[in-house]
């Protein structure tokens, strides 16, 4: 059995290989909470071509909540 990342997790993850590729890392809460904020490091991670990074930046994208669809 396999189990999905939270979002929580991906995001502490990018943290850390932010701080180790980039010598700075995430505000983990900011990245969960800000759209924005979150569109931004996601744009910096797939940045990362071929990397952990991009892979997560990827699944982060996934998870995130889908917008309803519309009514017919």
């Amino acid at each position: 059995m396999t189990t999905t990342p939270s979002r929580m997790q991906m995001a502490a993850r990018m943290h850390a290989l932010l701080l180790r590729e980039l010598g700075q890392g995430i505000d983990i809460e900011q990245m969960l909470n800000s759209e924005r904020y979150a569109r931004d490091v996601l744009l910096v991670c797939a940045a990362y071509k071929g990397s952990e990074l991009a892979a997560l930046a990827q699944d982060y994208r996934h998870a995130l909540p889908q917008p309803p669809a519309p009514l017919a």
